[in-house]
């Protein structure tokens, strides 16, 4: 937690990271991020002509449409979930038995049902993970030419401008600014200790070892988060 704290390379942080905070901070940081995702979304869909200068990486391109893809196929199980529900529903308040109940085989609109929930949580997951990766991929952006070839920076300096056409105070901007940062190490958190689980699980299965000689042999968070 220290190393994650930490702002410059050679100064050690005098506090750990503290990813813990109150319900509506999380909710208005979390807002923060919602909102640079939709400002990227929204700009893809206009012509390239009008969009901003950013440019983005191969890394983050390929970590984008894997987000875009995953939210795609979420929508899709829920769009079918929602449709499941509402014939059942439907069957009840006629006083009728769906198909599967009519032919003996409940199970099977239950099979159905649980395989339709099993894939939105597994999309639940790819969704999460793409955005985290695509969210590492931002802050990975090292700065050529142009500061605003980063899409990140493009898209903060968006969120900077006001309703009327103005830019927002220092004093207004602050928290966004915060927001970003506190997300920003909270997902690297995440995909450190997701990639620690999956190298240990790996290690598992290959060597036949248990959890905690796995641990010893699989690279520490420490170390994961100094890369």
């Amino acid at each position: 937690m220290f190393e994650m704290n930490r702002r410059e390379v050679s100064v050690q942080a005098k506090r750990p990271f503290e990813p813990r905070m109150e319900e509506d901070s999380w909710a208005r940081y979390k807002g923060v991020m919602c909102k640079i995702i939709c400002i990227i979304y929204r700009t893809k869909q206009r012509p390239r002509e009008e969009r901003p200068p950013y440019a983005m990486t191969s890394a983050q391109k390929r970590y984008w449409k894997g987000f875009v893809k995953a939210c795609s196929q979420y929508q899709a199980l829920q769009k079918d979930h929602q449709a499941m529900l509402a014939a059942e529903e439907d069957c009840e308040e006629r006083g009728e038995s769906s198909a599967s109940d009519s032919d003996g085989s409940s199970s099977t609109g239950e099979d159905v049902y649980n395989r339709i929930h099993d894939r939105i949580k597994e999309n639940q997951e790819s969704c999460r993970d793409m955005c985290a990766r695509l969210i590492i991929a931002m802050l990975d952006h090292s700065l050529g030419d142009h500061q605003y070839d980063s899409v990140l920076i493009s898209t903060l300096a968006v969120m900077g401008v006001r309703d009327d056409g103005g830019w927002h105070s220092a004093l207004d901007y602050t928290p966004v600014l915060s927001a970003v940062i506190k997300v920003a190490r909270i997902v690297v958190l995440y995909d450190v200790y997701t990639d620690r689980q999956a190298e240990i699980r790996t290690i598992m299965r290959e060597k036949n070892m248990r959890e905690a000689d796995a641990r010893q042999l699989g690279t520490s968070m420490f170390t994961r988060t100094r890369q």
